[in-house]
């Protein structure tokens, strides 16, 4: 069992609250630089996911029609694979994407 705590405070009452507005001020400035450097955090992370995207965008229209095509495969076998799509899904999409492909060859021929 816990015995309650008894303080005694012999002192000047000016000093206990002089060091209780120091100890008050100091988490203020660690409160402030907290959230500083969390929203620093979170613009730098904002940046990144921008950054990603460009790179993506930029990767996804140097690609060639036979790597776009490719890709797609993938990720319609990976849905197949997971039970997302059913086998009538993924022919008609595997058609599609066949079918682009000859457009696009096609169209880079031209």
């Amino acid at each position: 069992m816990a015995e309650d705590a008894k303080v005694t405070f012999t002192g000047d009452a000016s000093q206990l609250l002089a060091e209780n507005r120091k100890l008050r001020d100091e988490q203020d400035k660690q409160t402030a630089s907290y959230k500083q450097t969390k929203e620093a955090a979170r613009q730098a992370a904002q940046e990144e996911r921008q950054r990603a995207r460009e790179a993506a965008k930029l990767i996804d229209q140097t690609r060639t029609s036979q790597e776009k095509y490719n890709a797609e495969v993938a990720k319609l076998d990976e849905l197949r694979k997971q039970g997302n799509i059913d086998e009538e899904t993924y022919n008609r999409a595997l058609i599609k994407q066949q079918d682009l492909l000859k457009k696009s060859e096609q169209a880079e021929r031209r």
